[in-house]
């Protein structure tokens, strides 16, 4: 007994000793205004490690190219969502009805809250991913709480994903979803007049472009389109807020501009795992032709982002690096508003929109922008900017208060329109 006891304080210091280098060697000072609150910084501190040590990490140093990468952090990923709110896991829930099912051939899953009535309007998510990530599955604990806060039905899409299926493939599945949606809204005993079309990051770029394409649908009247941190174009990625995460949060997991391109140009039908230099071009702009640049750069005039977003002691804009190839394959591409909504020169007769932002977001310009642009085109805009936000922190909704406090905005705003409508 006295040899246990003496050894005690041994064991002791080598685990707090163990446990020092471990914390000493993962923990990463978050950036001054990063999350807004005490507790918020606490849980990032939490958060944001395990990312890095679980997905981020593995994929940058274990991964010999793109594709690796890419279905480690699809694994990674979906196996967290699940183990952080393990109560997804069962459809069981008692104040709504769950089911999966098939619009026109699409996967959706739908959130009915029991007792509600249908002809109070409905949401259609379109969840993010950069085109390549993300499911219904991924959003599961998200879309529950929307639903219960909206007292309203909810259709999230499991649209396909690059670069299994590249565009505009996904993007024809939002369309199919949403068309049967609304032919059927009698079914659901719904009001096709009062549907919300909502996405965030590249959800947002499938609700910005389907809701522009919709608007010479005959029977298509959408009540309103939610953009969360939308990512929609691509076509500049030295903007003020790209540049800031060379100077803020290079190493962090959070979503960044090597990523973003990898995953736009699978989007786009590349195949960057066989040739990563034609995704590496875009860093430096190096991707856009000089017939792409004169036809789009009046749309694109990030100069006009309000001086009090603006970020002080930025790295240069880099020189871009030309690269033949990646600009003959993506000048199609590069002018299409499908592809890249925010060149879209006819912004007139688009619903009621909200659009969200974050200063912590490489896509943050093209957001501000965008609901610039579309109030000068005369559509109902609220531009909500949340100073201390990052990209997809609404996927943290059950340990932030900012992303509860940023979805209890979205939630009223919805309210607010469909009461309304």
């Amino acid at each position: 007994m006295q040899k246990a006891s003496g050894n005690q304080p041994s064991k002791l210091l080598i685990g707090v000793t163990i446990w020092f280098i471990i914390t000493s060697f993962v923990h990463r000072p978050l950036p001054k205004g990063f999350t807004d609150g005490v507790m918020d910084r606490f849980s990032m501190h939490l958060i944001e490690p395990i990312l890095r040590i679980t997905y981020y990490w593995p994929a940058e140093y274990l991964c010999p190219n793109a594709g690796c990468r890419l279905t480690l952090t699809r694994a990674v990923l979906s196996t967290l969502s699940k183990v952080i709110d393990p109560r997804n896991l069962f459809d069981r829930h008692p104040t709504m009805q769950l089911s999966t099912e098939y619009f026109d051939g699409v996967r959706v899953r739908v959130y009915q809250p029991k007792g509600n009535k249908t002809s109070d309007g409905a949401v259609v998510f379109i969840h993010g991913g950069g085109f390549v990530m993300g499911s219904t599955e991924i959003y599961e604990g998200l879309m529950r709480r929307m639903t219960k806060m909206l007292n309203m039905m909810v259709v999230s899409i499991d649209y396909r994903l690059a670069p299994e299926a590249t565009y505009p493939g996904g993007l024809h599945d939002v369309e199919r979803a949403l068309t049967y949606l609304i032919n059927n809204a009698a079914v659901f005993g719904l009001d096709p007049t009062k549907i919300v079309l909502m996405g965030d990051s590249a959800g947002g770029n499938l609700v910005a472009a389907v809701t522009q394409r919709m608007r010479t649908v005959k029977g298509v009247d959408l009540a309103g389109q939610v953009l969360l941190y939308p990512l929609l174009q691509f076509h500049n990625l030295q903007t003020e807020s790209f540049r800031h995460y060379y100077r803020d949060f290079m190493g962090f997991a959070l979503v960044d501009p090597y990523s973003l391109a990898f995953y736009y140009m699978w989007y786009a039908g590349i195949d960057v795992n066989k040739h990563p230099e034609l995704a590496l071009s875009a860093i430096s702009n190096g991707h856009v032709s000089p017939k792409v640049h004169d036809a789009v750069d009046d749309l694109l005039d990030f100069t006009s982002i309000p001086s009090s977003l603006q970020h002080d002691n930025l790295p240069a804009i880099l020189e871009p690096k030309e690269n033949s190839k990646a600009i003959k394959l993506l000048e199609q591409r590069l002018m299409d508003p499908s592809f890249a909504p925010l060149i879209q020169r006819n912004l007139t007769d688009l619903p009621p929109s909200f659009v969200m932002t974050c200063q912590f977001d490489i896509l943050r310009d093209e957001g501000v922008l965008y609901a610039k642009r579309m109030r000068e085109a005369g559509v109902p805009v609220e531009w909500k900017h949340y100073d201390h936000g990052f990209h997809a922190m609404l996927n943290f909704h059950n340990e932030l208060f900012i992303a509860q406090e940023a979805l209890s905005d979205i939630v009223s705003w919805v309210k607010r329109l469909l009461e309304t409508s």
